[in-house]
């Protein structure tokens, strides 16, 4: 069962908002992670019906793992805190591993999993209705339409697409696949892959900026005990914080 607050988590509104409290190596305003998550429920709020478009999910959030090993008691959390919001798509954000690029070792690629869920809870049939549009959902773009259909919009949002921060490369799709079918609800889920690039600054901790470079020396071609003593000093140019 899950912990406090329950296994469905907020909106994901309010993307990348404020100038944020901590400093990360990548510039971003908030943690990798966390933007991605935010920029993918983003991209499926078009599918809402409250979006004011031609949508007809009742909700679009955010999980707090992937839904791996489903149990009864988890499928029934999950209808339960949906409050009868389906269609709903969920959103989830799973493991990652790494792989060093370039010289430095603190330069690497980081490959994150993402996992999207499709729910209808259509009553008709598992099939017309639950899969397949029925009669309804081919006369009201605001009716159920089925799990296929909800796929197949958000691959369409979603393969090949740059969804999150300068740090994300395009989205790869890698599986789709059935997770729950019950008579409250049906659920299938799609597994993406997406690289981000993780470049670790390991001077962010050092408080002294060089800003002039002295040297003393003596000219070239002249004997040492013989030349005059130079001093130079060079200004450099100091990065904007």
């Amino acid at each position: 069962m899950a912990g406090p607050g329950g296994l469905i988590g907020g909106s994901g509104q309010g993307v990348g908002g404020g100038t944020g409290l901590h400093p990360f190596d990548t510039g971003l305003n908030r943690p990798q992670r966390t933007l991605v998550r935010q920029h993918v429920i983003a991209q499926l709020a078009p599918l809402l019906k409250s979006s004011g478009g031609k949508g007809y999910v009742n909700r679009v959030t955010a999980l707090p793992r992937p839904l791996r090993n489903l149990s009864k008691e988890d499928l029934a959390e999950v209808v339960n805190e949906l409050e009868g919001q389906v269609p709903s798509i969920l959103v989830a954000l799973g493991g990652k591993t790494y792989e060093r690029v370039g010289e430095r070792g603190t330069e690497v690629v980081a490959l994150l999993e993402v996992e999207i869920y499709a729910l209808s809870s259509h009553q008709r049939s598992f099939i017309a209705g639950r899969l397949e549009q029925d009669a309804i959902a081919t006369g009201a773009v605001s009716a159920d339409p089925g799990v296929e259909t909800m796929l197949e919009h958000i691959e369409e949002r979603l393969i090949g697409q740059t969804v999150g921060p300068a740090t994300t490369w395009e989205f790869i799709p890698r599986t789709e696949d059935e997770v729950a079918t019950s008579p409250d609800l049906t659920m299938w889920s799609q597994s993406y892959v997406v690289h981000l690039t993780r470049d670790i600054n390991v001077d962010r901790d050092v408080a002294d900026v060089v800003t002039t470079v002295e040297v003393k020396g003596t000219p070239d071609g002249l004997p040492v005990s013989n030349a005059p003593l130079t001093d130079t000093v060079t200004e450099l140019e100091v990065p904007a914080p």
